[in-house]
């Protein structure tokens, strides 16, 4: 099990970053996060969180 592991953040060239995510957490069998979902970002304080949301429900996003 690899409920955590260490990465790094990688900017992108159109301002983006990239999140690797380890393969010990990618393969872990809790992870319910698979190549092609669908997930919300949201920034909590000093958190990141990353959570998997249905492809049926409609992403709206916040400008400002």
């Amino acid at each position: 099990m690899a409920l955590q592991g260490k990465t790094k953040v990688v900017q992108t060239e159109g301002g983006g970053v990239h999140i690797y995510i380890p393969a010990d957490v990618r393969k872990d069998s809790q992870n319910p996060i698979h190549p092609g979902d669908v997930v919300m970002v949201t920034i909590d304080g000093d958190r990141l969180m990353v959570q998997k949301i249905s492809t049926t429900v409609p992403v709206v996003t916040v400008k400002g």
